[in-house]
C-alpha cells in the first residue's frame, strides 16, 4: 500500500480537496447517528435526575455530562448540572455551568436561586443584591429570592435591610417558612434571641416536618444555655433527616459539652462518612482524642481542619463564625498563635457578643507577652462575665505581670478558689509572694503541687522558698521527689546538685 500521495494530488488539489471533502461529509452523515443523538441525551437526563433525587451528586454530575455531549444545548441538563455542582461543594464550577446555562438561553428565572447560592457560597453576597433579579417572578419563588437577598444582607452589614427583605418575603408568599428559617440565624447574631425564638417556634409550627426549622429552634434552645431541650430537638431534627450536617455536628458538640462521649462518637461515625470534609467534625475528633489521652491522634485532627478552613474563600469564611472558631481554636491547639488571631480578630469585629471568641483572644496575647492588648480585653470580660474564673485568672496574671500584686492577688484567689487548678495556685502564689505574703504564697505553692506533683514550676519554687525559709530538709524532699518522678530529667537533677549545695552537703 502506497502511503505517500501520488503526483496527481499535487498536479490538482482542487481535485483531492474535492474528494476528501466529500469523504468528511459522507463519514460524518453517517457517523453522527451513532455518536450523538438527542434520544441518548434525553436517556442520560432522566437517568442523571433519578440520580439526583436519590441524593447521588457525583453519578448524577458523570451522567449530566454525558447528556450534554449528545447535545450541548439541553438547557434542563445545564441548569441541572449547576445545582448538582452547588450540592457536591464544586462551587465555582457550579458557577460556570449556570452562567454557560444563560448563555444557551435559560430563563434568567430559572437560574436566580442556584446562582444567588453561589454567590453566596463564594462569600459574594453584593453579587446576590445587584444580579439576582426580584422583579415578574412567581409568587413563591419571589419569596425564595427576597428570602435569599435578606442573608446577603446581613452578611453584607446591612442588619435593616435584611429584616425589611426577610418580611418582604413573607408578605410575598405568607406559607413559605424559608423566610423565618432564613432570619433565625441572623437575629442570633444580633443577639435577639427572644425575637429568634417567636421566629423558630412559628416555622416549626407552621411546618413541623421541616428539618431545617427544627434546627434553628434547636439552634435557639442551645444558645439560651435549654441543653436539654436543644438536646431533644437536635434529635427531632435527625430523627426527619439523619444525613442533617449542622444538626449532626450541633448534637455531637452539645453531647461533648455534658460529657456524653459515647454517645457523641455515634455522630462523629456517621459524620466520617457523610461529611468527611467538615472541618467542624475533625475538630470535636480531635477533642474526644485529646479527652482519652490519645494525644498522637489530636495534632493530625487539628491539621486537618486548619488545612480545611485555611483553604476556604475569605470573603465566605469571614461570615460563618463556627468555621472561624474551628480554625482559631485548632491553630491554637498547634501553637499558630497568628493565624488563631487573624481568626479572633475577623469573629470578634462582627459579633462582640461572642465571649469564647474574646476569652481565646485574651489568653493568646497573654500568651504571647502582648498585655498592651490583653489587659483592655479582659477588663471588658470582667464586667460581661465577673465570676468566670478564666478570665478572673487572665487578668490577675496581667496585672502580676504588671507588678499590680494587690488586684492579681484578689483576682487569682477566686479563680484558684473556684477551680482548685494547680495551675491557677501557682501563679496566686506568685502574686502573693510579690505582695511580701510569704506564708500565703508557700501554702498555695504547696496546694500546686499536690493538685498536680508533674509541676516542675511549682516544685522549683517551693524548693527555693523553703531554703529561703531556712527549711533546708523540705527543700531537699521536694527537689529529690522531682528527680524520683523523672530520673532522667537533667535539669532536675541539677536542680537537686544545687539544694545540696546550698544546705551544705558537698
Amino acid at each position: 500500500m502506497n502511503l505517500y500521495p501520488s503526483a496527481i494530488s499535487f498536479l490538482h488539489p482542487g481535485r483531492m480537496a474535492l474528494r476528501l471533502i466529500a469523504a468528511a461529509v459522507i463519514g460524518g452523515w453517517l457517523a453522527a447517528p451513532a455518536l450523538a443523538t438527542p434520544e441518548k441525551a434525553a436517556a442520560f437526563y432522566e437517568d442523571a435526575l433519578k440520580r439526583f433525587e436519590k441524593d447521588d451528586m457525583p453519578g448524577t454530575i458523570v451522567q449530566l455530562k454525558n447528556a450534554l455531549q449528545q447535545d450541548g444545548k439541553m438547557l434542563a441538563a445545564h441548569l441541572l448540572l449547576g445545582k448538582a455542582l452547588i450540592k457536591n461543594g464544586q462551587i465555582k464550577a457550579a458557577e460556570a455551568a449556570l452562567e454557560e446555562a444563560i448563555k444557551q438561553g435559560v430563563n434568567r428565572s430559572e437560574v436566580a436561586l442556584p446562582l444567588g447560592q453561589v454567590y453566596l457560597a463564594l462569600g459574594y453576597p453584593s453579587q446576590v443584591i445587584d444580579r439576582i433579579p426580584v422583579a415578574g417572578l412567581p409568587a413563591q419563588l419571589h419569596s425564595e429570592v427576597l428570602t435569599m437577598r435578606g442573608t446577603a444582607y446581613a452578611e453584607a452589614g446591612n442588619l435593616r435591610l435584611a429584616a425589611q427583605s426577610f418580611e418582604e418575603a413573607r408578605v410575598a408568599d405568607p406559607k413559605n417558612v424559608a423566610p423565618l428559617i432564613a432570619e433565625v440565624p441572623v437575629l442570633l447574631g444580633a443577639g435577639q434571641v427572644n425575637n429568634a425564638r417567636t421566629l423558630a417556634l412559628k416555622a416549626i409550627g407552621m411546618a413541623p416536618d421541616n428539618a431545617n426549622a427544627w434546627n434553628m429552634h434547636a439552634s435557639v434552645l442551645h444558645a439560651s444555655l435549654d441543653l436539654k431541650a436543644a438536646l431533644g430537638a437536635y434529635d427531632r431534627v435527625l430523627a426527619i433527616d439523619p444525613r442533617h450536617k449542622d444538626a449532626r455536628v450541633a448534637h455531637a458538640a452539645l453531647l461533648l459539652d455534658l460529657n456524653r462521649d459515647s454517645e457523641a462518637a455515634t455522630d462523629l461515625d456517621f459524620l466520617k462518612s457523610s461529611a468527611l470534609n467538615d472541618p467542624r467534625a475533625s475538630y470535636l475528633r480531635a477533642m474526644v482524642a485529646g479527652r482519652k489521652g490519645d494525644f498522637a491522634a489530636v495534632a493530625p485532627a487539628l491539621r486537618d481542619v486548619v488545612k480545611l478552613i485555611d483553604g476556604l474563600p475569605p470573603a465566605w469564611l469571614a461570615g460563618r463564625e463556627q468555621l472561624l472558631m474551628a480554625g482559631a481554636l485548632s491553630h491554637h491547639g498547634l501553637r499558630n498563635f497568628e493565624k488563631a488571631r487573624e481568626y479572633l480578630e475577623v469573629v470578634v469585629g462582627r459579633n462582640n457578643r461572642n465571649l469564647a471568641a474574646r476569652k481565646l483572644l485574651a489568653s493568646i496575647c497573654v500568651e504571647t507577652n502582648d498585655l498592651r492588648r490583653a489587659q483592655p480585653l479582659l477588663e471588658s470580660l470582667q464586667q460581661a462575665i465577673p465570676d468566670d474564673p478564666q478570665v478572673q485568672f487572665l487578668l490577675g496574671s496581667v496585672y502580676m505581670a504588671r507588678r499590680r500584686y494587690v488586684q492579681a492577688t484578689d483576682l487569682l484567689e477566686k479563680a484558684a478558689a473556684r477551680t482548685g487548678s494547680a495551675d491557677m495556685s501557682r501563679t496566686l502564689a506568685f502574686s502573693q509572694l510579690g505582695l511580701g505574703q510569704i506564708d500565703q504564697g508557700q501554702a498555695s505553692l504547696e496546694k500546686a503541687l499536690a493538685t498536680n506533683p508533674a509541676d516542675d514550676r511549682a516544685g522549683t519554687a517551693l524548693a527555693m522558698l523553703y531554703m529561703r525559709r531556712g527549711l533546708p530538709k523540705k527543700a531537699l524532699q521536694t527537689a529529690d521527689a522531682m528527680v524520683k518522678r523523672d530520673p532522667a530529667n537533667l535539669t532536675a537533677l541539677n536542680f537537686l546538685g544545687t539544694i545540696h549545695g546550698a544546705a551544705g552537703d558537698k
